[in-house]
């Protein structure tokens, strides 16, 4: 009878221990189901608003800061630091009301109760514009006024539209508004900045831990880096007025090739990734959502320091003999023949359309002609050696660009060297303008797509070839067109056509994430992704 009673005691505790382990399993994976894993691709070094430029340190900016407008679940945009504005003089004067519940969350365990006031704007603002700053963003933001004066030294800081009444009134004076205006708002560069708290840092502000204050839905829990990696935590923050809304607990990113992120979420170690056309073929659609993200061209710029590309013959002689049949038969999967700067229109939520042909067509004789007067109206000053010139590139055995190469040899007599760097060693090179030309991907890092044509204006730091195109500042900074979309347009046509860039292939990239997550926030254009709203079910 012991026995008996001794084994259903046993079996009793057996019972009870599998049942507590059950439950405490359940309760990890349930939080586990909580937390989104994020592949960078990229170490982060830089999370200061006005300042950082890569897409996975925007992301993370996008997600723990706050502006005055911030993105919706159906991609649109609200209030979200303010909580109403008024326009005046036909919309050039905005007057911001700011919430009185915005606090800022410290790096310390309890927080001072900070609130977020009109001057941290004004602050943010100044610093975005300050040529001091040196922000890649602050063209983007000319349109505030006596901004591009500013940046370019002709007058104060005092002189920019941007100015704090109050502690709750925030005012934008403009020179123009721009159709994206809540769009630039909403945007990491746009966000506020405590000035006090900036000053503390002593010139680190943005690069650790300890040296950043948020006012977003998330904060930054921990930051870790090591020579090869970074992770990275973001976890709700208990000073954001709608805590009770969000739904997760948080994200943690980390820095992974892009072969060992695919493969992590393949099995399901991971629930995101971001993954290109040969490996989004080997996903299951069942299991896992995937988002097309906009298409990053690759194609050819000039260095205008040289006279023989700043030769304007010389540019058209190349771009009218470029042989896109014969290039298409180089393309990996990933890629598509690009005959202009987007893949689709700029206005267009349709990604696949690709229907713009703005580059011109393949004339070998038209393509001689051009550089038989380069050469005529060269000759005072010694003419071309054709044989003294390069191209950068992190790809020597790069197929597209070896098959372009042969054709200028064969139609132009034009033997341009191919030159291999690291991508590191070419970035210096195109800062230092220590190239001839340069193999080149042009990625929009904001949500506004004006930032791709930093690379062709004049004031702009990103510009490497050191172009001077009256006619494009002319488009850029005309009100004459109807909407931005047009603006851009002509000047996308502008840059092709006269042989600035000359655009090779479109390289596509996915967005992949597992079927539990809900209300994920993409912006296909600049890659970033918000978290706010998102939930695991």
């Amino acid at each position: 009878m012991k026995f008996k009673i001794l084994n259903k005691l046993s079996f009793l505790s057996i019972l009870i221990i599998l049942t507590s382990l059950f439950f405490l399993t359940s309760c990890k994976k349930s939080k586990f189901n909580e937390l989104i894993s994020f592949s960078l691709l990229n170490n982060v070094k830089n999370l200061d608003p006005q300042t950082a430029a890569s897409s996975d340190e925007i992301t993370i900016i996008n997600n723990i800061f706050e502006g005055l407008y911030k993105k919706k679940l159906d991609g649109g945009f609200c209030l979200a630091a303010a909580e109403s504005v008024e326009e005046q003089e036909d919309g050039k004067k905005l007057i911001f009301t700011l919430k009185d519940n915005v606090f800022w969350k410290t790096p310390n365990k309890k927080d001072p109760n900070i609130k977020v006031t009109a001057k941290d704007f004004v602050f943010a603002f100044e610093r975005l514009i300050s040529p001091n700053t040196n922000s890649p963003h602050a063209p983007n933001y000319f349109f505030i006024e006596n901004a591009k004066k500013i940046n370019q030294g002709k007058t104060s800081l005092k002189e920019l539209g941007v100015k704090a009444p109050q502690e709750n009134k925030l005012i934008l004076n403009l020179e123009y508004k721009p159709k994206m205006l809540e769009n630039l708002l909403s945007s990491s560069a746009a966000m506020p900045c405590n000035e006090e708290f900036f000053n503390s840092t002593n010139a680190r502000y943005g690069t650790t831990r300890e040296n950043i204050i948020t006012n977003g839905p998330f904060y930054l829990n921990s930051w870790t880096s090591t020579k090869d990696s970074n992770k990275l935590k973001i976890r709700v923050s208990d000073c954001y007025p709608q805590k009770k809304d969000i739904k997760i607990i948080g994200v943690n990113f980390t820095v992974r090739s892009k072969e060992e992120a695919f493969n992590l979420f393949k099995n399901k170690e991971i629930n995101t990734a971001i993954v290109d056309a040969n490996q989004v073929g080997d996903l299951n659609e069942k299991t896992n959502k995937i988002k097309k993200l906009k298409d990053k061209v690759t194609g050819v710029i000039f260095n205008q320091n040289e006279s023989f590309f700043k030769n304007e013959n010389v540019r058209l002689a190349l771009a009218n003999s470029v042989n896109k049949e014969k290039l298409k038969n180089k393309l990996e999967k990933t890629q598509t023949i690009a005959n202009s700067i987007f893949s689709s229109r700029l206005g267009d939520e349709n990604l696949n359309q690709q229907n713009k042909n703005y580059c011109p067509q393949y004339n070998p004789q038209k393509a001689l002609n051009f550089l038989n007067k380069a050469k005529e109206s060269s000759k005072k000053n010694k003419g071309f050696n054709l044989n003294d010139y390069s191209i950068l590139t992190t790809n020597r055995a790069n197929p597209v660009l070896n098959q372009l190469i042969q054709t200028w040899q064969k139609d132009l007599k034009l033997f341009l060297k191919i030159e291999e760097k690291d991508e590191n060693s070419i970035l210096k090179n195109l800062k230092n303008g220590t190239f001839h030309s340069a193999l080149v991907t042009l990625e929009g890092e904001l949500t506004n797509p004006s930032a791709i044509f930093n690379t062709f204006t004049a004031d702009s730091s990103e510009n490497y070839s050191k172009y001077n195109i009256k006619e494009l500042e002319t488009i850029l900074n005309s009100n004459k067109f109807e909407n931005e979309d047009e603006k851009f347009e002509a000047a996308e046509k502008l840059i092709c056509q006269e042989g600035y860039f000359i655009p090779l292939f479109f390289e596509t990239q996915y967005f992949a994430y597992n079927n539990k997550i809900e209300n994920i926030v993409i912006e296909p254009f600049n890659k970033t992704i918000y978290f706010a709203y998102c939930r695991c079910v």
